[in-house]
Parts: structure tokens; sequence; C-alpha cells
């Protein structure tokens, strides 16, 4: 597995990779994946 730098410059290089639609998916999944949790 690749290191990652926890810098300014590290964060955006890695997430130039990310697509906005697979962002906003993985934030979708972990809304539902909250809310399932606190209903148990």
């Amino acid at each position: 597995m690749e290191n990652i730098q926890i810098t300014s410059e590290g964060i955006q290089k890695n997430l130039r990779k990310v697509k906005s639609y697979d962002a906003i998916c993985e934030y979708i999944w972990n809304r539902f994946d909250a809310s399932r949790s606190r209903k148990k």
C-alpha cells in the first residue's frame, strides 16, 4: 500500500484521483451506515 503524506500537498495530490461522483456515493453510503447503526 502506498504511503500518504498528511500535508495539504499530499491531500490535494491524492484527492485528484477521486471522481466527484465516487465521493458523493461514498457520502450517501456512509449516511445509510450511520443511520443503520443508530437503530440497533
